[in-house]
């Protein structure tokens, strides 16, 4: 079995995370000694339970396993391993990398420049008139757009890229055999055309919503700076927005209207020190140092 094949097993291990994974990285130090290790020795390793470990040695065997081989090949998806020199670098640097990516399309852009351009479902046509507009500016100049596939600014921004012939990366809170939401399935096939749509659940995790915040930190991780297009007080995109920041990226915000619900976060992080931004040339002026332009 190849080196790839273990990596693809563990991922899908119940219960099973990226930071426990990296503990038993560390303890064993290859892949294949985690399937080789007895249980009793596997739970020795820090926040490891018997039921976890019972579920490493099985999996090798397990029928799900042997389908998600079959489908991968099929399908020709691409794995990328965090252990290859093509997995992305600066994702690699985060707390919590995940350890495998499915990837469906052109592998080559994630060695790009990459900006993710995320907001709410919910969007206004002033929201998603911005996050297209600049999306498209931005990738009019060869910059990757990064978001997540949801409904409204997701979704706009990568039209946007797409509308300019650029590159564009969707990544996913499900694996592909599960698109969300299902009305973007066509959206799926653009974005796997003209750039890459990527995930590290296995190809039949269904969209739950703990899903969501572990695929935000991969759209923030990937780039270098996000821009926060609309958001509620409470919204996912402010969660994302406090991940890159512990990440050590640039956040940026379209400011909204004042009494608008939608303009209640992005408005706050401009307050609280993100750069404002009103057009695509606010961002390539705040990031002109860190892409040597």
């Amino acid at each position: 079995m190849r080196e790839k094949d273990y990596y693809i097993a563990l991922n899908m291990v119940s219960g099973l995370g990226s930071i426990l994974i990296s503990r038993l990285m560390h303890t064993f130090k290859t892949v294949q000694n985690i399937f080789q290790v007895d249980i009793e020795e596997c739970c020795k390793v820090p926040g490891m339970s018997i039921e976890i470990a019972k579920r490493i040695k099985q999996i090798l065997l397990a029928s799900e396993f042997v389908k998600e081989l079959e489908q991968i090949q099929k399908n020709n998806i691409e794995i990328i391993t965090i252990a290859e020199s093509r997995y992305p670098v600066l994702l690699k640097e985060i707390y919590d990398p995940p350890i495998v990516l499915y990837v469906k399309g052109d592998i080559t852009v994630l060695q790009s420049k990459m900006l993710g351009v995320i907001g709410c479902r919910r969007a206004s046509t002033y929201g998603l008139n911005q996050s297209a507009q600049i999306s498209q500016a931005l990738a009019n100049r060869k910059i990757c757009i990064v978001s997540g596939m949801a409904r409204g600014i997701d979704t706009a921004a990568h039209k946007g890229a797409l509308h300019a012939k650029g590159k564009t990366i969707a990544v996913l809170g499900s694996g592909f055999n599960n698109i969300y939401p299902s009305e973007n399935k066509t959206l799926f096939d653009e974005i796997s055309k003209n750039g890459a749509v990527i995930s590290e659940f296995s190809l039949n995790t269904l969209p739950l919503r703990g899903n969501f915040p572990r695929r935000n930190r991969i759209i923030s991780g990937l780039c270098r700076a996000i821009v926060v297009v609309e958001a509620a007080q409470k919204s996912g995109s402010l969660i994302t927005a406090d991940l890159a920041l512990n990440q050590g990226r640039e956040v940026l915000a379209v400011p909204g209207i004042a009494n608008s619900l939608n303009a209640q976060g992005t408005n706050k992080l401009i307050k609280e020190g993100a750069k404002l931004v009103e057009n695509a040339q606010d961002i390539m002026d705040a990031l002109e140092v860190i892409w040597n332009f």
